[in-house]
């Protein structure tokens, strides 16, 4: 007995749908195990911010090879760090990143092994909604005040603005170490620069 067209397509529509949820179920499973290995990582994870002082505390624990692919992170990665997470008991470094410009950059990290050590990248979302919320602030007091603004650097991991400016008034002069939603400012003179905002790592906003 010839089997119906419509049976047919009843049995083909059923065969994706397995294959569908066999594939969604695969991919639960994976991501059910990595947040199984960050929540055993964060037993004895010690976090320290991105500054020069506590780098030293970083690299302390950690071989010569991690800190070599430490530096070449600071110096050519195409993202900002907010701050460094060490798990000593587990041998794993773990980068918090923002202002992320290459995701294949990301990929490359994530999981890479240097000796027994594992590297792991967290994209800081959170940082990044702070810095707009900030920088959205700035550019509201920028508008209704004579500061003459030539740049602004943005330094998450020292909570800090540091905001060039091509003439100093008294409105600029009053932001100088005040702070701005938790953020300390500083005020420098500078020459007259195309303007920008900048974070730690100087890439652009």
């Amino acid at each position: 007995m010839a089997i119906k067209r419509s049976t047919i397509i009843i049995i083909a529509i059923v065969i994706i749908l397995i294959v569908i949820c066999s594939g969604l179920w695969l991919f639960n499973e994976m991501n059910s195990n990595n947040t199984e290995g960050l929540k055993t990582m964060t037993q004895s994870l010690r976090i320290y911010p991105d500054t020069w002082e506590e780098r030293k505390n970083v690299t302390k624990d950690l071989p010569d090879s991690l800190k070599n692919e430490m530096d070449d992170i600071i110096l050519f990665g195409k993202f900002g760090i907010s701050k460094w997470g060490v798990d000593t008991a587990n041998q794993q470094l773990i980068i918090y990143a923002y202002n992320i410009q290459d995701k294949k950059e990301i990929d490359m990290l994530q999981n890479k092994k240097i000796g027994n050590w594992t590297i792991y990248v967290i994209h800081d979302s959170e940082i990044e909604d702070e810095i707009k919320e900030v920088y959205a602030e700035l550019k509201r007091i920028e508008n209704s005040s004579d500061l003459h603004v030539a740049g602004v650097e943005m330094m998450p991991a020292d909570k800090k603005i540091i905001m060039h400016v091509s003439t100093l008034t008294h409105d600029n002069e009053k932001l100088s170490n005040t702070t701005l939603k938790g953020w300390g400012v500083e005020v420098v003179l500078a020459g007259r620069l195309k303007p920008t905002i900048t974070n730690s790592t100087n890439q652009s906003y």
